[in-house]
């Protein structure tokens, strides 16, 4: 699945775009993050995974979020439970709640 054009979607189950280059972008619903390519997730509501083995990390501003492992560039979040960035190169910004600087 070698793509370079993401996709976008506004509801449902969504996957990320795999072994390709550019992300997805989705409002609402379960989503797993861009893996083994180039380029992270943007969402704003759901339960998301990092970005893994990639380049980029995820921005999120609601919802339970695992920071970028093994890869390059941290994560955003403003609201929910994160983790730190694990492994990679760059951390997290966080602004409000949950914040844990555990490895």
């Amino acid at each position: 699945m070698l793509g370079v054009l993401a996709s976008v979607r506004e509801l449902g189950k969504c996957e990320d775009n795999v072994g390709g280059v550019g992300g997805s972008v989705r409002e609402l619903g379960k989503c797993e993050d861009n893996v083994g390519g180039v380029g992270g997730s943007v969402r704003e509501l759901a339960k998301c995974e990092d970005n893994v083995g990639g380049v980029g990390g995820s921005v999120r501003e609601l919802g339970k979020c695992e920071d970028n492992v093994g890869g390059v560039g941290g994560s955003v979040r403003e609201l929910g439970k994160c983790e730190d960035n694990v492994g990679g190169v760059g951390g997290s910004v966080r602004i409000m709640l949950g914040v844990l600087g555990e490895v």
